[in-house]
Formats: structure tokens, C-alpha cells, sequence
């Protein structure tokens, strides 16, 4: 069987392996083979089809005679069995002769193994390749490269939301950021991608990929980010700056404040002096009054006592 990969490049070989570098120089052939080949599903086309998107140039007659030439050449170079006929009007290619990764990623998507799926896209369909003056193909090209991007993204972020369910945080990023890369300049993703990240938590990592899509943005198209983006990264920026912790304080040691005192209910002592020196020579002088007074004037039988002197009697305490 051949093989024939069209996405993410061009590359054709046997099935030892051997590569058909010869067939790949004849851009003519090499486009109808891969809208043969990539057709979904599988299904014959009709010769006129054919000669409109290849031959769009050349009158019927000529174009005619130019098909018929490139499809001898396929034939010729692959194997007779690989295209098959119905009729003289239609022609496709046999599946089971040339296998192809558009039809093998199709496939995978139908069964929803979206992870064989991102294993065959590899790159965009006939990337890097141009056939001139067919814009009918250009067409074709551009939607079905497009259509399959597409798939792809739906593909990666099936898988980003099945991780993020199940816990795994880095696989639902690594998926998230690998359906971003298939739309680098989708702002919309951008925004997807960084609303994804910011609800995981990772808004050092959704800052991040701002910052990459701005300065891209500045560089190759000399614009700024939309409106939407701008708010988007403002909310981001505030969880982030609400969530950082703030500088550690040394807290100082409570100390319990002193209960103020308590009143006593004990009448405090009385304290009573010694009498003082004035008072005392007062005594002396009215004893000595009451001396002189008695020697004067004598009374019978009269005793001199501590009340006659003015002597108060002494008080026991």
C-alpha cells in the first residue's frame, strides 16, 4: 500500500518505505492526487469538476486531453489499481491501495480518539504548497484547510476539558495551549486560552501568553490588543494581585493589661505623736502657779492634787 501525508507537509512512499520523491516535482499531479485522495468521505468525481479546478485555462477539448494525461502519469507512477473508474466520467482513488492521514484523521474524529486525531495532524493540508493560476483549487485548498484546523482545535480542547475534569492540571494546559497554537493569530482562542488558564489557577501562565500574543501583535500587524483582551487581562492581573501574600510582620507580644487596684476595706490605723515640747513646759508652769498659790493662801486640811494644779488626770489608752 502507498501512503500518501498531506497534512503538515507532503511526503509519499511505498509500503517499504521507499519515498517517490520523482512524483512530488509535478505540482499538477501532485494537487489532483491530493484531492483525490483527501475527498470526505471517499467518493468518485466527475471529469468536468476536475477540469475546472486544474484546467480552468483551457477549452474543453484541451483540458480534456490534460486530464487524461496527469491521470495516466498517477497510473503509471503508483500503479495502475490505485484509481479507479466508473464510467468514462468519474474517477477516484482506492482506499485500499493508497492510504491517506486526511482520511485517517477524519476517521479518528468519527470514533472520538481525539487523541489519534492530533497524532495525524500534524500541520495544515499541502502546507507550503501553491499551484498557480487554479484559484478554483486555491479555494478548495483554503476551506478544507480551515475545515480541518478546526476539527483539530475542537479535538485539543475535548481533550484540555477531559484532563481538567479528571485533575490534571499540566495535560488540560499542554491540550489547551496546543488548540491555541493551531490559531495563533485568533484573538478569540487567545482570550479562550487565557480565561482557561486563569480558572485553573495558572495566571502567571495566562499573563504569559498575553503578553506573547501583544508584542506579536505590535510587531506584525502594529496593533493593540482588543478591548475585550485588555478587560480580560485587568481581571486576571487582580486575582493575581489579591491572591499574592503580603510582607511578613514580626507581631508583637500581647501583654495583658494591669487590673487596677483594689480599694481596701480596712480603715487604715490611727497613728497618734508624742506630745510636743510647747505643751509640755505649758504644764510645767501651772504647777508651779498652783505651788505658789497654795504657800499663799493655806486651806485646812487641803491637798494639793492634779485637779487643783489644772493637771488634767491621765488618760489610759
Amino acid at each position: 500500500m502507498i501512503e500518501l501525508r498531506l497534512l503538515g507537509g507532503l511526503d509519499l512512499r511505498t509500503d517499504g518505505g521507499l519515498k517517490l520523491d520523482g512524483f512530488l516535482t509535478q505540482p499538477k499531479r501532485v494537487a489532483l492526487l491530493a484531492f483525490l485522495a483527501a475527498a470526505t468521505p471517499p467518493r468518485f468525481h466527475r471529469r468536468d469538476t476536475l477540469l475546472g479546478l486544474f484546467w480552468p485555462e483551457l477549452d474543453q477539448e484541451h483540458a480534456r486531453a490534460a486530464l487524461r494525461q496527469a491521470l495516466h502519469g498517477l497510473r503509471q507512477g503508483l500503479g495502475a489499481e490505485v484509481l479507479t473508474s466508473r464510467g468514462d466520467e468519474e474517477v477516484s482513488v482506492d482506499e485500499q491501495r493508497l492510504s491517506c492521514d486526511v482520511r485517517a484523521f477524519h476517521q479518528a474524529l468519527e470514533a472520538e480518539d481525539w487523541t489519534r486525531a492530533l497524532e495525524l495532524y500534524r500541520g495544515g493540508l499541502l502546507e507550503g504548497f501553491f499551484l498557480s493560476d487554479t484559484p478554483e483549487f486555491e479555494r478548495w485548498l483554503e476551506e478544507e484547510r480551515g475545515h480541518l484546523r478546526d476539527r483539530a482545535c475542537q479535538a485539543a480542547w475535548t481533550l484540555a476539558q477531559r484532563a481538567r475534569v479528571e485533575g490534571d492540571a499540566a495535560l488540560a494546559a499542554q491540550w489547551a495551549r496546543r488548540a491555541a497554537s493551531l490559531l495563533p493569530d485568533d484573538e478569540e482562542m487567545v482570550r479562550r486560552l487565557i480565561a482557561f488558564l486563569d480558572e485553573m489557577g495558572d495566571r502567571v501562565g495566562a499573563m504569559r501568553v498575553y503578553e506573547e500574543f501583544a508584542g506579536r501583535a505590535a510587531s506584525e500587524y502594529q496593533v493593540d490588543p482588543a478591548a475585550e483582551t485588555k478587560a480580560l487581562m485587568a481581571l486576571v492581573r487582580s486575582r493575581e494581585t489579591a491572591s499574592a501574600p503580603g510582607p511578613t510582620r514580626t507581631q508583637a507580644p500581647i501583654v495583658a493589661p494591669r487590673p487596677p487596684p483594689v480599694p481596701s476595706t480596712e480603715s487604715a490605723p490611727r497613728r497618734f505623736g508624742i506630745p510636743s515640747e510647747r505643751w509640755v513646759a505649758v504644764g510645767i508652769g501651772l504647777l508651779l502657779l498652783g505651788g505658789v498659790i497654795a504657800i499663799k493662801h493655806p486651806q485646812p486640811d487641803a491637798r494639793l492634787s492634779r485637779a487643783s494644779v489644772g493637771i488634767p488626770e491621765r488618760t489610759t489608752l
